[in-house]
């Protein structure tokens, strides 16, 4: 008999379990000793208290994360919660030579391409950390050439701290340079010094030979400045001295792996040379290229590089992109609707990561990435037990089967104690 008891009071696994009655409750509160029920409230409530605090402080973080600066840049950096005060920086690295402040305002050093680190922490020793790429230094590009008198060559600057400024440093030659970078050798043979600066210190100066006569591949304005060829020649093509006339529809001499030799292209025609035809207006993958191979003419049609066809995707139904195939004729795509996923960025999702990359009526398994249809099984707690959550503090809270917490319970059960007695305590109305 005992044991059929035992069983009936034990819950059996995957039994369903129904919401604390509160006169239940109230039974089982009464039924305990008077110290025994206040210590029970007390430390629920105290419990609740801690964890509240606990999770309503937040925790050290530093603004911002990463960041990017150049040799000698800086960057502010802030930092919020944790104790809330006696915020303390440093660096835990500087490759870079750099330093941080007091108040958190960092410079980068002189050393490119280098990561920094910076930490900071508050009076309870509480630590988030932050990192910074120190980028490349200013850079000029070309770097050291040869020109003839007169001719000009457009510098461009990079890395650094714009904005940049521009300064002949030597002139041997009684060049000029404007503050966009262009510079204009001078009349007279010498070598000239170009010095770029940004707007925080950093700088680099390169050299500049001006010459009679430069080689092959150098810039030029005129042929008068290049050399001669075997033909006995000057050429000046594609704005650099050319080893021949190089007048083909197909050829350049500007190539950058083979500056100052005339080639034999693939694509469209360099320069002032005629481009290729296009043999229909409204089919882009007609239009011809050259191929490489023939230096006078172009002979093969544009190819994968080139869009035909572009892709959509609407009302749930999809169509890929197409590419020309270097036929002339861009080809013929089909079609097909979306499925279990929705239209994203006009073309049919592949996978989610959300809901609203679904069609209507599945939703997104993140697990798997893809788009199932609801499972009305799985939308609701067939177990119905409590789940306890442990906070940081250790103290665990018990959440019934409705989601409220079981000191709730309690304090509802001690409520309806207090009400029967003050209904006990009143005297009846007279008749």
């Amino acid at each position: 008999m005992s044991s059929d008891r035992q069983d009936a009071k034990t819950p059996r696994l995957g039994a369903e379990k129904s919401p604390p009655n509160p006169n239940a409750v109230l039974a089982s509160w009464r039924s305990q000793p008077r110290r025994a029920r206040v210590l029970a409230l007390a430390a629920a409530l105290a419990c609740l208290t801690l964890s509240a605090g606990l999770h309503a402080a937040s925790s050290l973080a530093i603004s911002p994360k990463t960041a990017t600066v150049p040799p000698r840049g800086t960057q502010q950096f802030s930092a919020t919660g944790g104790s809330g005060a006696g915020y303390t920086w440093s660096l835990t690295a500087a490759p870079s030579g750099g330093r941080i402040s007091a108040s958190g305002l960092y410079t980068a050093g002189p050393t490119p391409n280098v990561v920094d680190g910076v930490q900071v922490s508050d009076s309870a020793l509480a630590v988030a950390t932050a990192t910074v790429t120190v980028g490349g230094g200013v850079a000029i590009a070309p770097h050291g050439i040869t020109l003839a008198p007169g001719n000009v060559q457009q510098f461009t600057a990079s890395g650094g701290s714009p904005p940049y400024s521009w300064q002949l440093v030597a002139n041997g030659s009684g060049g000029s340079v404007s503050p966009a970078g262009l510079y204009t050798a001078g009349s007279a043979i010498g070598q000239d010094t170009l010095r770029l600066a940004d707007s925080i210190g950093g700088s680099i100066t390169v050299p500049i030979d001006v010459v009679a006569v430069v080689p092959l591949g150098t810039a030029c304005t005129t042929s008068a400045t290049c050399p001669a060829t075997s033909d006995g020649k000057q050429y000046c093509v594609d704005g650099v001295c050319c080893n021949s006339a190089c007048t083909g529809q197909c050829q350049a001499c500007s190539t950058a792996s083979a500056l100052g030799s005339c080639l034999t292209i693939a694509g469209s025609p360099v320069g002032k040379r005629p481009p290729c035809p296009v043999g229909d207006s409204k089919n882009v993958c007609s239009t011809k290229r050259c191929d490489g191979a023939k230096p006078t003419s172009c002979d093969s049609y544009v190819g994968a590089d080139v869009t035909c066809h572009v892709a959509t995707c609407i009302d749930l139904v999809g169509t890929p992109v197409a590419v020309c195939q270097g036929d002339g004729g861009c080809p013929q795509v089909d079609a097909s609707p979306c499925g279990a996923f929705a239209c994203v960025s006009s073309a049919c999702a592949t996978s989610c990561t959300n809901t609203s990359e679904c069609s209507p009526g599945n939703y997104c398994d993140v697990v798997t990435g893809q788009c199932v249809v609801p499972d009305a099984s799985a939308a609701t707690d067939a177990g119905g037990a409590s789940s306890r959550s442990p906070s940081s503090s250790g103290c665990a809270i018990g959440t019934t089967a409705e989601g409220l917490p079981s000191f709730l319970a309690l304090a509802t059960a001690a409520g309806i104690s207090v009400r029967r007695r003050r209904r006990r305590a009143s005297p009846s109305p007279t008749s």
